[in-house]
This record gives C-alpha cells, sequence and structure tokens, in this order.
C-alpha cells in the first residue's frame, strides 16, 4: 500500500513506543525515554548504541526540512519522479548548507555494529539517508531544480549507488516481509534510476 514503503522496521518504533504510551498509560511521547525503551524491547542491546544511531538517524532532518509537509526534504527529492507537487518545497530550502547533515550520519553511523539483521536494517536506513541528502546537494546545485540538470557523470555515480540500495532493499525485505509488496516498493526507487538515465 501506499505505493511502496521504503522505511526499515526499526525507524517505525518511536512512534510506536509513543502512541502505544499515550493510549495505554496516558505518557506523552516527550515524557519517554526512547533510547532506554528500543534498547530494552527491541534491539536487546546493553550497549544503547543501536537505538542511539536510529534516534539520530530519525532528527537529522529536522533542521533542513523546514516547513516541510510530513516528510524531510531528503525523501522528497528522492520522491520527486513519483511525486513532482512536493517542488514547491525545494526553492525555499535551496540556500541551507546540508554538509552538517552528513557529518550527523557519520557519527550516528558510528554507533552501529553490524552484528546482526538489525544493525543491517539501521546500515541501510543510513545508505539510502546518504544518498538523499547528497542527491539534495547537486540538485539544488541546478538553476532547474530538475534531476535531468545534474551533470552526467554525477547521474551515473547516483544510478550505481542506487542499484547497491536495491539491491540490499530486495534482501531486507525478503528477510523481514513476504514479498507481495516488494515491487511497489521498488517501482519509485527504479523511477529514480530512470531520472538519473535520462
Amino acid at each position: 500500500g501506499d505505493n511502496g514503503y521504503w522505511q526499515q522496521y526499526p525507524t517505525a518504533l518511536p512512534g510506536y513506543f509513543a502512541g502505544a504510551s499515550s493510549a495505554w498509560s496516558g505518557y506523552k511521547g516527550t515524557e519517554l525515554d526512547f533510547q532506554e525503551l528500543l534498547d530494552i524491547h527491541y534491539f536487546k542491546d546493553e550497549s544503547g548504541m543501536k537505538a542511539k544511531a536510529l534516534l539520530q538517524m530519525a532528527n537529522i532532518y529536522k533542521e533542513y526540512s523546514s516547513g516541510v509537509h510530513n516528510g524531510s526534504i531528503f525523501a522528497l527529492t528522492m520522491l520527486d519522479s513519483h511525486y513532482p507537487g512536493y517542488r514547491s518545497y525545494f526553492q525555499p530550502l535551496r540556500g541551507l548548507d546540508f554538509s552538517g547533515a552528513l557529518k550527523e550520519l557519520k557519527g550516528a553511523e558510528n554507533y552501529i555494529q553490524k552484528a546482526n539483521n538489525a544493525d543491517k536494517e539501521l546500515l541501510f536506513t543510513a545508505h539510502l539517508l546518504r544518498h538523499g541528502i547528497q542527491l539534495t546537494i547537486e540538485l539544488f546545485k541546478t538553476e532547474s531544480l530538475a534531476i535531468k540538470d545534474i551533470p552526467v557523470k554525477k547521474r551515473k555515480e547516483f544510478s550505481e549507488d542506487l542499484k547497491s540500495i536495491i539491491s540490499e532493499f530486495k534482501r531486507l525485505w525478503l528477510v523481514r516481509y513476504r514479498d507481495g509488496g516488494l515491487q511497489d516498493s521498488l517501482n519509485i526507487f527504479y523511477e529514480l534510476d530512470a531520472f538519473y538515465s535520462n
């Protein structure tokens, strides 16, 4: 449903925990220690590093997506081929320096231990987020704010990177889910890759 779904399962957990605590216990989301909850109930990680990485990645968009409704600018640039109506958000944000987002992402990645499938889902999330940040940086250098006007060499690099994202996405999907919704989710990746190729 919803034209596919790129996010990995752990990325939704803070929202689930906030909703459950509000419904069952009357807590506000701001009263919860999400890192502790994720460590205890999902990651089972005494170091707390996986939850820290997830929460740090979850917050990177905030500084760079002012005024964006229900999304992040880094997702919207990747979804431009599918949802061109979101382009109205691009112009007001094009003067921002997004290099800080890459630094924050690198800091989050340092907490991921690469030991199990949850780690791989976090690493995939980091890879996809990096792709979105780098695409946003290059897209906002163009006068037209159009992927077709990104230099060909750079678009080829994006296409190669996206192919590795697609390969890992397929693998992770089939570990956790049935294959029924896989094609819907892949189609948006393929649309983006077609933009890189034109």
